[in-house]
């Protein structure tokens, strides 16, 4: 089945921050909820392959989602985006 998410969980909305570095080794991007929303997960996504998502997980409040991304070793710029899942909770 289809997950709909308005019905679900109202005021649903994913919340993308996108990211550029350069000069480099790691990176912590955060990705807020709009006032009155909580997190409900959220992840991240890298455009080169030669880093990697070294943590994932949400503020203590309730917030955002917070992703941190580490270098290889072998470039020290990179690209992507957090992501969090907010919606009206009580």
């Amino acid at each position: 089945g289809y997950f709909y998410p308005q019905k679900a969980a109202p005021g649903y909305v994913i919340v993308e921050a996108p990211f550029a570095v350069g000069n480099r080794d790691s990176v912590l991007v955060q990705a807020t909820c709009p006032d009155g929303k909580k997190v409900l997960g959220g992840g991240g996504n890298l455009v080169d392959s030669t880093w990697f998502m070294e943590r994932s997980y949400p503020l203590s409040d309730g917030s955002a989602w917070r992703v941190g991304f580490k270098s290889s070793g072998q470039t020290f710029s990179a690209a992507g985006a957090a992501y969090a899942i907010c919606a009206s909770v009580d």
